[in-house]
């Protein structure tokens, strides 16, 4: 099956468990999908969890760019950028080689898929009885105003997790790790305009999304240019078939860069 991809498609697919166990059985097969280095990997990891939530991630990553190649999940070639960040290198997806980028927490997995576009997500788990330093990370990666939006938000953890996303997911999209600072870029989610503003010295123009999917997980994506018709479809793996999460709404972020 080869699924079509425009020029202004977001294909976000996703795993979703509460339980490891419901999902194990979506990894039969691994063996006959993964690379060698990556079985060797998967090889080495001891607690069952990570190992489970790496295969997973690993056979969603080639399952679903096979469809769009329209090659064998098993023959899909990636390299690494400087940074780490990866990318496929068959010549037979030449002239269209999808851009893509993954994500995972502790319940879920998430993919982004587009034609063409440069993209970054990143998915962190909500969880109020999770103790975190938000104020001292804050501190460190943050700007002003961001801090006073945790601050003022009545719901500091839920906050932080929006902004944090979004940082991830610019750093993931521009591909080149934390080398970034954090705080070049600042996110207005208080703010009612709702464009994104460019920097003086810079043409650089990117778009952010932000939504909570199914398990109350944070989410966030970023394009690295402005369209202004983006479709984002969202899809759901169930033993490899596909259906709509409908209950998501995306909502595009205004952001200034700083740098």
């Amino acid at each position: 099956m080869v699924v079509k991809l425009k020029a202004q498609d977001i294909h976000i697919w996703q795993i979703s468990f509460d339980d490891l166990q419901n999902v194990s059985a979506m990894t039969e097969g691994y063996q006959a999908l993964l690379s060698k280095e990556e079985l060797e990997h998967a090889g080495v990891i001891r607690v069952q969890k990570h190992k489970t939530i790496y295969i997973l991630a690993k056979m969603l990553v080639r399952k679903v760019l096979s469809d769009y190649c329209d090659i064998q999940a098993n023959e899909l070639q990636f390299e690494q950028n400087p940074y780490g960040k990866p990318y496929l290198v068959n010549e037979e997806t030449a002239p269209f080689t999808p851009q893509f980028n993954l994500s995972h927490c502790g319940n879920c997995i998430l993919l982004g898929v587009t034609k063409e576009t440069a993209l970054g997500v990143d998915v962190e788990m909500y969880n109020p009885s999770l103790v975190r330093d938000v104020d001292a990370i804050a501190a460190h990666f943050f700007t002003p105003y961001e801090r006073d939006y945790i601050a003022n938000s009545g719901a500091a953890q839920h906050a932080f997790l929006q902004l944090w996303t979004l940082k991830e997911a610019w750093v993931k999209c521009i591909g080149k790790g934390l080398s970034m600072p954090l705080n070049g870029i600042e996110f207005r989610l208080a703010c009612q305009d709702r464009s994104s503003e460019t920097p003086e010295n810079s043409d650089e123009k990117m778009q952010f999304y932000q939504w909570i999917n199914d398990n109350g997980n944070q989410s966030s994506l970023c394009l690295d240019v402005m369209q202004s018709h983006p479709v984002l479809t969202f899809y759901t793996m169930d033993k490899y078939w596909r259906s709509a999460l409908d209950n998501i709404h995306p909502m595009n972020v205004p952001a200034r860069f700083k740098f």
